[in-house]
């Protein structure tokens, strides 16, 4: 046979077609759901890969939440705090709260929260004017009792009455089966335990009498364990015991500077303070400082999870999970004060769990659910901007990598490599209510490999998490958001060629613009809240395409992924240059500088894209020559997020990526929550799934699983 007719055939079948869609456009699904009943447990989207997304799209939804403006009575609580000095050594503390919060489906929760804490500490000082500092060594010990009931309503306000009811408060304790069995759909009780054995050094400096400019280094060992119990429904009550034990070291830089009228509650007769009670008083202290911050922290541990599913229509189940409960909360204290033990190793670890595994397994007469350990490590950078009343900024870095052993009869483990990046603004802060306008960004990049039992590793897969979240922005960045996501997709195995309008989410059915913003951009109403949920699996398939892309064709595909301006400086340079061995882009320089319509900087803009299409080439070579699978997944991580050098991140580097490989090789899940808060304006809530003609993924399932179930914990929810 010729060649000419095998280069079609070849082509066939390396890049199958994806089966036709009904609608004839998209090859998205529109997955039909139920709406979520105010207050039960939040369950995510049922895909698989929503499922993995799971505990990042909590945390970002609680971040998101935190200080904002969104229902005018959410925050409002009662709260009394005592605190004793111990003579120079320490203090002793209560802190009592009750207060409305808000669920991720909107609705309300009533939270009951009581804690004590003690922190013995020993400080060196010996300096002096005007600057202050020392060496400082510390023990901290923290109990808490939270619960958290879902009121069943969207409204904040109509459950003053409630939140001022005294005799509606509730704590953990007395535990009893009755109280077990009673206990509300969404439900969710907390007995955390933490000790802290710190040591480091202070050092700060009075900026005038209204700032202050401070540096703190520290290290030491934190251990915790918490307990929880979560009514998922009306036969599924979920028991935990996690333990964590951390090696942490933290740097952090900042500089305060107050309204001088906040000073008024710093006198002991005050006529102000006179009027005002401490927590008054502390939030118009939070609300006039402005701030700038940066802070790092880098931790080492280990972390154990025993999972066990109870029926709480079963009194003998009841009465064995209050039996744990009440034997506990004194063991509870034991078991932080261990794993905060300065001997506690990765082994040893390994040993308290078999042993608490065996044990609780004993005491409920169940086996463990998911039992599983993790070794992780994580580092962390940010950086924190406050102007009183106008403006607030955070931004955030965090590489991360878990080890997580399964201990079930199937065995094995996973190995999880993780970058994110985080940015958010607010504008417009209110006391006592919060900011009026606030967005949110994170993405995420993320690899994953699996070793069985019988220490064989498979080839990695990839995901790309990317989420966005608004309050009170115009229609017309909401709509810039999907079309960000868009941007995206449509390249999916186009390389470097056409885009594929079939891979686009359908945005004129999801997100219609209003009517009345047809026209120019100041015409577009402003939206109330909402926000983009997306996760791009790119499966083993997929990750192994890319790490076996030629040169020329990266490069290619880089120019095919820029913007109108760059790509036709781009475009240029491929016509008239030439693509080396490892990607570097020759051309002539003179010949460009000749060409005015680039403009004057067009030299130095073509060095700077040729320099990131090579350094791409090196990123994706270096990773194919990777040892060993768990290498190879870090290193396209270190890919994907930018971390290589090149310049190029998340969104960016993505549609580079996802040019390489089939568009059968890549799944998605997609959700679209936008609340208008605009009359005869419909709200969407919409959940799609690319996944039509795609072989399902088993691993990508239990990836998410383990990875869920050691991902930090919620206030809110389990």
């Amino acid at each position: 046979m010729s060649g000419v007719l095998l280069l079609p055939l070849l082509l066939a079948l390396t890049f199958r077609p994806a089966a036709a869609a009904p609608d004839g456009g998209t090859d998205w699904e529109l997955e039909s759901s139920t709406p979520v009943s105010p207050g039960a447990p939040a369950s995510g989207p049922s895909s698989d890969e929503g499922a993995y997304s799971g505990s990042e799209r909590i945390k970002f939804n609680e971040r998101m939440r935190q200080g904002l403006l969104d229902q005018l009575c959410k925050g409002l609580g009662l709260r009394l705090d005592r605190t004793v000095v111990l003579s120079g050594a320490g203090s002793a503390g209560a802190d009592i709260e009750r207060r409305l919060a808000v669920l991720p489906d909107n609705s309300i929760a009533l939270v009951d929260r009581q804690a004590l804490s003690v922190n013995l500490a020993h400080t060196e000082q010996d300096l002096g004017g005007g600057v202050s500092g020392g060496v400082w060594v510390s023990l901290g010990l923290n109990g808490a009792s939270w619960v958290v009931r879902p009121l069943r309503t969207f409204n904040s306000c109509s459950q003053l009455a409630r939140l001022l009811n005294a005799a509606d408060v509730r704590t953990v304790v007395p535990v009893t089966p009755k109280r077990l069995a009673k206990m509300e759909p969404g439900e969710l009780w907390k007995l955390p335990a933490t000790i802290v054995i710190e040591a480091g050094q202070s050092l700060g400096v009075a900026l005038g009498p209204h700032g202050g400019a401070s540096l703190s280094l520290g290290l030491g060992q934190r251990g915790t364990a918490m307990m929880t119990v979560y009514r998922l429904g009306p036969k599924m009550i979920r028991f935990r015991l996690r333990l964590d034990h951390a090696r942490f070291r933290d740097a952090s830089g900042q500089v305060v500077a107050s309204i001088p009228a906040v000073h008024l509650f710093a006198q002991p007769a005050g006529a102000l303070k006179g009027l005002l009670d401490n927590a008054v008083a502390g939030e118009l202290a939070r609300y006039l400082a402005a701030t700038f911050g940066v802070f790092s922290q880098s931790s080492d541990g280990e972390q154990l999870v025993l999972e066990f599913i109870l029926d709480p229509t079963r009194p003998r189940d009841m009465e064995r999970l209050s039996a744990i409960l009440r034997g506990d909360f004194l063991s509870l204290a034991g078991m932080a004060r261990q794993m905060a033990g300065l001997r506690m190793t990765p082994s040893r670890v390994q040993k308290v769990y078999a042993e608490l595994k065996a044990v609780d397994e004993a005491r409920l007469g169940l086996k463990a659910r998911l039992p599983a350990v993790d070794l992780y490590h994580d580092r962390s950078h940010s950086v924190h901007l406050k102007v009183p009343v106008l403006f607030e900024q955070n931004v955030s870095a965090v590489t991360a990598d878990d080890e997580i052993i399964l201990r079930d009869r199937q065995g094995g483990r996973f190995r999880l490599f993780r970058a994110d990046k985080t940015s958010s603004e607010a504008f417009g802060d209110v006391p006592f209510v919060g900011q009026y306008s606030k967005h949110s960004l994170q993405r995420s990049a993320q690899a994953f490999v699996y070793t069985g039992r019988d220490g064989r590793t498979g080839p990695p897969q990839a995901v790309y998490i990317q989420q966005e979240a608004f309050a009170r922005q115009s229609a017309y960045d909401v709509r810039r958001m999907g079309e960000d996501i868009n941007a995206i997709m449509r390249l999916a195995g186009s390389r470097g060629g056409r885009a594929n309008p079939r891979l686009e989410i359908p945005l004129g059915r999801l997100l219609p613009l209003p009517e009345s913003s047809f026209g120019s951009q100041e015409a577009f109403p402003n939206y109330r809240d909402g926000g983009f949920s997306l996760t791009v699996v790119l499966t083993q398939r997929a990750v192994a395409d890319i790490l076996k892309a030629p040169a020329d064709l990266v490069v290619r595909c880089f120019a095919n992924s820029l913007g109108s301006w760059d790509a036709r400086l781009m475009d240029w340079m491929l016509k008239h240059g030439k693509i080396g061995r490892r990607g570097g882009l020759r051309f002539d320089r003179s010949a460009l500088e000749g060409e005015h319509r680039f403009g004057d900087d067009a030299a130095g803009r073509a060095d700077l894209l040729a320099y990131q299409a090579e350094s791409i080439v090196r990123a994706i070579a270096a990773a194919r020559r990777c040892p060993t699978p768990q290498k190879q997944a870090r290193a396209f991580v270190d890919l994907l997020s930018g971390r290589d050098g090149a310049g190029v991140a998340f969104n960016d580097m993505l549609r580079v990526l996802i040019q390489l490989v089939d568009p059968l090789d890549i799944t998605a899940d997609l959700s679209i929550n936008v609340n208008k808060g605009m009359k005869g304006e419909r709200d969407v809530h919409e959940h799609v799934l690319l996944k039509r003609g795609r072989p399902d993924n088993p691993l990508l399932k239990q990836a998410g699983a383990a990875k869920n179930l050691f991902a930090q914990p919620s206030d809110l929810l389990d």
